[in-house]
């Protein structure tokens, strides 16, 4: 009788948890971690057609690495290498990046050459770009655009890793 109660006791101690334990596992089996992005990135592109406009200088007074990305699962946040340092706010949808930031036009703008251009109030500093490679050879394209204004082309770019960063 003392045997059947031991054998009873482990199997719902012992044996239970381990069945659930298994069908956790087999049902996130299917599961895949977003690419790993974080660290700093180096951009290149053209950035002069920004100077005058609203939140441009984010862009033209920023050093290399232009930006950092810091990511938790599938949310990010780019910080950009600028005196300001500008953080656009995203998420990474299978491999893609996009991020905005909200702008305000006003005194960045006055008294420039591009100050021709209409400029919407408000707007939002908007980057989309697709994750290329896999592993350290990663690599981002894709474009940074001011929503909402019409006559700003956005400008697209590519960015790595730099060498002292990949490992």
């Amino acid at each position: 009788m003392e045997k059947q109660k031991i054998v009873v006791a482990y199997i719902f101690l012992v044996g239970l948890p381990v069945l659930g334990l298994v069908g956790i596992l087999r049902a996130g089996g299917s599961l895949a971690a977003p690419p790993a992005i974080h660290g700093p990135w180096e951009v290149s592109a053209d950035f002069t057609s920004w100077r005058g406009v609203p939140c441009g200088q984010w862009l033209t007074d920023a050093g290399q690495p232009l930006m950092t990305i810091t990511q938790a699962a599938a949310e990010m946040s780019v910080s950009l290498n600028n005196p300001e340092k500008t953080i656009l706010t995203g998420t990474l949808t299978g491999n893609t990046l996009d991020a905005m930031v909200p702008c305000v036009a006003g005194s960045a703008a006055a008294g420039s050459p591009n100050s021709s251009y209409e400029y919407p109030l408000h707007s939002s500093l908007h980057l989309h770009a697709v994750i290329n490679g896999q592993g350290t050879a990663r690599f981002l394209t894709g474009s940074i655009s001011l929503d909402g204004c019409v006559k700003c082309v956005p400008t697209h770019f590519r960015a790595v890793r730099p060498l002292w960063e990949v490992k």
